[in-house]
């Protein structure tokens, strides 16, 4: 259980979630593109709003980690200036929709 511990609480944890997101994105990516949907960023697929929820997530995480590894405040400003665009175009697409 201390490992379990050390893994929860080291960096590593933020990157496993980050590979788990960008995996989740691609399978997204591809599982719509075998169904003909459009992916691209001028499509009004509801794909769209899922990968800028996804990216809101990313972003959020990078803050996180620049955070934890006491990164220039700098980069910290970015995961969350990221974190918010996403955000403002996932809250786009639902009010559209």
């Amino acid at each position: 259980m201390e490992l379990i511990g050390h893994f929860v609480a080291s960096p590593a944890v933020l990157v496993l979630v980050l590979v788990v997101l960008v995996l989740e994105a691609l399978l997204l990516c591809e599982l719509a593109r075998r169904r003909g949907h459009s992916v691209s960023a001028a499509s009004r697929s509801p794909l769209r709003g899922t990968l800028a929820n996804l990216g809101a997530g990313a972003c959020l995480v990078l803050a996180m980690l620049a955070s934890t590894l006491e990164a220039h405040w700098g980069w910290k400003a970015l995961g969350l200036t990221g974190a918010f665009v996403a955000h403002l175009i996932d809250l786009v697409d639902r009010w559209r929709a």
